[in-house]
């Protein structure tokens, strides 16, 4: 039997869904698992804060940065993996890609050799 890596992280869709597992798991006595939510809390918020500043969906994001996943927990949401699954690795979206690049501040840009020199 196969196992698959689960992602808390992936799960967490929107501010609310955030801020209401943040206090789930400080209701718990461990702090360990307090300090692990903050990391999927952190996780969560960097792939809504890039989809805000791109314009582009949480799925697109997450679909972009995922191309080459195999297993439906690999991906942010079933209907994607799905989608994915069955109908084979999934293309990366150049224009997505170059808005992801331009919101980290580094904008793609395209080079060529100048041929009158070869």
């Amino acid at each position: 039997m196969a196992t698959r890596e689960y992602d808390t992280a992936n799960y967490l869709d929107s501010e609310e869904a955030i801020v209401d597992y943040l206090k789930a798991m400080a209701e718990d006595d461990d702090p360990a698992l307090f300090l692990g939510a903050v990391a999927d809390a952190l996780k969560a918020r960097a792939i809504l804060q890039l989809a805000k500043e791109t314009g582009l969906s949480r799925k697109t994001i997450c679909e972009v940065l995922t191309p080459w996943k195999k297993t439906e927990s690999d991906y942010c949401d079933k209907e994607s993996a799905q989608k994915n699954i069955s109908g084979g690795p999934k293309k990366p979206n150049a224009k997505a890609i170059a808005k992801i690049s331009k919101a980290f501040g580094l904008p793609l840009t395209i080079k060529g050799k100048n041929l009158a020199q070869i």
